[in-house]
């Protein structure tokens, strides 16, 4: 089996966890944490958030949750990479201006 990452991980069991409680609940979830408008009488400030953990279907979890373990843990590594190379180039940077202030003044 693949290793993923802990991001992934959670994701999938939040998005697990709010799919059981749809089957089990109902409705009322939908009204809970689906988004509605915002002049909507059912509207609440969480669900922006709460939204995107809920599903139609099992073909609708089954899909989205298989994209997220496929393709979770290569985006989540290619962006923590590309975004510790930006840190380290920053630092280098740095580096360069403080050995060039510290050339200058002596």
């Amino acid at each position: 089996m693949r290793n993923i990452t802990e991001t992934v991980k959670h994701l999938l069991i939040i998005n697990g966890i709010f799919f059981l409680a749809t089957l089990t609940l109902g409705n009322q979830v939908y009204d809970w944490f689906a988004l509605h408008y915002p002049n909507n009488p059912k509207f609440e400030i969480w669900q922006p958030l709460t939204h995107m953990f809920m599903h139609g279907d099992i073909s609708h979890i089954f899909f989205n949750m298989f994209g997220l373990w496929m393709f979770g843990t290569p985006l989540e590594q290619k962006t923590n990479n590309n975004n510790n190379k930006k840190k380290k180039q920053k630092k280098k940077k740095k580096k360069k201006t403080k050995t060039k202030k510290n050339n200058n003044n002596k």
